[in-house]
């Protein structure tokens, strides 16, 4: 896994508005943009359709250096 060099991560979190985590604050919280989410579902025969859901976009930024990688067993992934 490969950060660029850059003080910040910036995580996007999208919830619906009928979602607890729409009144999350932080002070790490940069922004909240309303949007319209869109999803797709499947059908059991293959077919797929898409359905839309007003909501809200919240950008954090976290700090790298707050950030570290364990090992799985599971997982062999560079924490470098």
């Amino acid at each position: 896994m490969a950060l660029e060099d850059k003080p910040f991560l910036l995580l996007r979190f999208p919830f619906t508005l009928d979602h607890a985590g729409v009144r999350f604050m932080h002070p790490n919280l940069l922004a909240r943009f309303t949007d319209i989410q869109e999803y797709k579902h499947y059908r059991k025969d293959g077919s797929k359709f898409w359905s839309a859901r007003p909501g809200v976009d919240l950008l954090i930024a976290v700090e790298k250096r707050l950030i570290s990688c364990q090992e799985d067993g599971a997982l062999t992934q560079n924490c470098g």
